[in-house]
């Protein structure tokens, strides 16, 4: 009984993130323009899968960007990340992760988060940083079926192409209203 109460739920949180889609993405486009982001912080839990791709890609795209996470430091990034950036043309196998740290949260213009999880930990830890988080599925110019980029990790390659081209799509949209008059 209880499970299904909560498929219920996470079915009528992904009809609501359907609905508001578009107003987000709008909204965090603003934000973003608003902010004239000098430093980017991007947050996943391990930072080893999501996070330093999507700084790679705004390193690429000549944006000043850092990538942190939860667990542990010093590990590299697993040969599947690695190659599913590679398909898009991005090297990232010489990242190390490492820790958040308040100096992090402090220096950071925007804190760039791809789910539920990134959100309450960051919240939890630095309640100053709510004034400058933004969801990244948020800018996603598609629905991709969840507000949350979900970690690929463990999940086998066509789940880590996925989420990538997803991270991709939104780092663009993130470099163009940075870009934008």
């Amino acid at each position: 009984m209880l499970g299904r109460v909560r498929a219920v739920a996470v079915g009528m949180r992904d009809r609501l993130d359907r609905a508001l889609h578009g107003r987000r993405r709008r909204r965090a486009i603003s934000f973003i323009r608003e902010r004239r982001t000098a430093k980017i912080l991007f947050v996943c839990l391990g930072n080893i899968c999501r996070s330093p791709f999507a700084k790679a890609l705004a390193d690429d795209r000549g944006l000043s960007a850092d990538s942190v996470g939860f667990i542990g430091p010093g590990r590299n990034p697993p040969h599947e990340a690695v190659d599913a950036a590679r398909r898009l043309g991005v090297d990232h196998g010489h990242h190390v992760s490492r820790e958040i740290l308040r100096e992090d949260v402090e220096e950071a213009d925007l804190i760039v988060v791809f789910d539920r999880f990134n959100v309450q930990r960051v919240r939890s830890a630095y309640p100053s940083a709510l004034s400058k988080m933004l969801w990244l599925g948020d800018l996603d110019p598609e629905w991709a079926g969840k507000r949350a980029i979900i970690d690929p990790w463990g999940r086998g390659r066509d789940f880590f192409d996925h989420t990538f081209e997803r991270i991709e799509r939104c780092v663009d949209e993130l470099s163009s209203a940075l870009s934008a008059d």
